[in-house]
Order: C-alpha cells, then structure tokens, then sequence
C-alpha cells in the first residue's frame, strides 16, 4: 500500500497533468458580480463568482480586473452557468485594503477545473488612515463567508447548480485568518489586546497605530465566539496572517481537513506568516511549501509598467518584483492552483 506522503505525491502528479490538460482545452468561463444583505453588517456585500459557463457564437470575453497596473483575466461575463451541479470554493482574498481582483486568476483556474468559484468581497475600508472600525473586520470577514455560502446555495439561479454538500474554502493572508475561523479557530480575546507588541508585531500594525487604533476596544462577544462553518468539506490556507491570535486550545480542536502553504519567503522560520508551527497544532493539517516563489506571487500578474506607476502613486512596487531568481508569476500561479486542485478534487470530486 502506498505510504500517505507517496500517495499524495502521486495524486498531485496526476492533478497537474490533470489541470495542464484544462488549461489547454480553454474550457468556458463565465464571470458574474452578485451582492446580497449581510445581516451582521446591516448592508450588502459582493462577490465575483466565476463558473463553467456556456454562451452563443457571438458573445465576447472580457477582461476582468485589468487596469494599468495588473493584468485582467478573460471571462464570459453574465454568460449562462452550464448544466450539472459544481462543488462550491469560498475564495477569501488578501488583506484589509486589498483588491478585489487579486485571485481572479485562481477563480478562473477553478471555473475551468468544473468549480463555481467566489471571491467574497467585504465593504471597501474608508480611504487613508485606520480607523477603530477595522477591528471588526476581524469578526465580521468570517461572518461574510457564512452569509455568501448561504446565499449561494439557497438563492436561484446558483442554488440549482451547486452541490451544498460539496463546499470548500481557500484564504490568502489575511483571508487565510478568515478561513481558518470558519473551520473552527477562535481569536483570544486576552491575547488580542497584544496582538501588535514585541516579536508578535504584523502586517497592519503600524497602520492600526497611526490611525490611533486601540486593540484594547473591541467587541469581546463577536470577536471570540465560535465562526464554525458546518456546510465546508476542507479549506487551504496560503500564507495566513494574524493566526497568532487564535487560541492553542481552538485550534487543536478542529476537526475540519486543513492544507496549510506557504510561499516563498513566507516558507522561512522567520516570517510572520511562516504556517508550518499551525500543522504541528491543527490534527488534521498537511503542511507544505511552494518554491520558488517571490513574496507576492499570489497576486495578479503585472504589466511591464507597473513599477513606474506604483512609485508614482506612492505604492509599494514591491508588489510587483518577484525577483530575477524566481519563476514568472504565472508559472507560480499554475503551481498553487495545483496544490490547490489536489486537495480540493480529492474532498470535493465524486
């Protein structure tokens, strides 16, 4: 019998021979943008939601997401969602202030892959600095997977096409946090004052300071209860933020399949993201990494300009330089999307 370690190796060479061979058919994709009520928020939230699609001779792709900056992937946007029932994926994207176009790609890939895929979008932050808000965003983001979840297997015209008991998540930073809440893990309430002190310092936490935000004023009732999603399968977790806040004992406590990356240098002992310490506490994880990889190669690819016009609007152009000793962003994209499609296809397939 094949060890467990042998076997996975062997079902992901057969995924990614798998996922070239859909790449290459060009299957239909269809791209549609849908709101609905959040009821914790007392407003709408979005979501893109990609899918096997079928569509007549002369209908066109858009490109979805492009800009100066980052390149958009084709769809068939409003295209009719082809017959049978698809497992659903619950895409959880990039952090606080993060585009909503940052895992298009992933979502395409999925569509292709005979997924419905959406891309949960929250409210956008108000612009410039933090503000005391923000910290409900730490409760209120997994809540907003529960709530699209919810409306996507109950509301027509999705709730006839998608398989409700086939569901599964996939987080990136700080979505990779969202994720992780639906499969269990609660924040310490204790702990979360401390969130941004000494060696446990984070993303965000220089912005929480200069926008004045105080950790110590929180809503102690959301923020620690229990966001378990009973409806998801599995969840992937790629290189999650703020996981430090979770509490040791609710996190040994999950019984839900989780597959934890990272990439690149997020892989190293080092980095606040590094996730390898979650598999040791999670029981029902596998840890791996994807490398080469540069620190932001699970974003949208880049256009040749993109550095100049990032300096000039005083972006991080950072977020574009995977660096000469890396693979160009598209080949670490087909890598994620295969570890991504060998965990989802074996949970979620039939």
């Amino acid at each position: 019998m094949l060890s467990s370690r042998l076997y996975r190796a062997v079902f992901l060479w057969a995924a990614m021979a798998l996922s070239l061979a859909c790449h290459a058919s060009s299957e239909t994709v269809g791209m549609r943008s849908i709101t609905f009520v959040s009821p914790e928020r007392a407003t709408n939230i979005s979501a893109l939601v990609w899918y096997p699609a079928v569509v007549g001779e002369k209908q066109a792709q858009t490109l979805i997401g492009d800009n100066a900056v980052f390149h958009g992937v084709p769809a068939y946007q409003d295209a009719p969602i082809a017959g049978g029932r698809f497992p659903l994926v619950i895409i959880a994207h990039g952090g606080f202030r993060s585009s909503p176009y940052s895992v298009n790609w992933l979502a395409a890939a999925l569509a292709r892959s005979g997924y419905v895929a959406a891309i949960i979008n929250p409210p956008a932050l108000p612009a410039g600095q933090a503000t005391q808000a923000v910290v409900d965003e730490f409760w209120l983001r997994p809540a907003d997977l529960s709530t699209a979840i919810t409306a996507l297997t109950e509301q027509m015209p999705w709730s006839h096409n998608i398989a409700a008991d086939r569901i599964g998540a996939v987080g990136f930073f700080l979505g990779g946090y969202t994720t992780l809440a639906l499969a269990g893990a609660r924040v310490d309430n204790a702990g979360f004052i401390d969130a941004c002190k000494g060696e446990q310092q984070r993303f965000d936490c220089a912005w929480f300071e200069k926008g004045g935000v105080d950790l110590h004023q929180f809503d102690s009732e959301q923020l620690g209860q229990s966001y378990l999603e009973p409806r998801l399968t599995t969840a992937v977790v790629i290189d999650p933020e703020w996981t430090h806040i979770f509490s040791p004992v609710s996190l040994a406590a999950v019984e839900l399949p989780v597959d934890l990356f990272n990439t690149g240098p997020w892989a190293s002992a080092e980095s606040p993201l590094n996730a390898s310490a979650l598999a040791d506490t999670l029981s029902t994880s596998y840890y791996a990494t994807i490398e080469p990889a540069g620190k932001y190669s699970s974003f949208a690819e880049c256009k040749p300009k993109r550095v100049f016009i990032l300096k000039d609007e005083g972006a991080d152009a950072s977020l574009c330089d995977d660096g000469p000793e890396n693979p160009a962003r598209a080949e670490t994209h087909q890598r994620i999307v295969n570890e991504i499609l060998s965990v989802l296809d074996r949970q979620l397939k039939l």
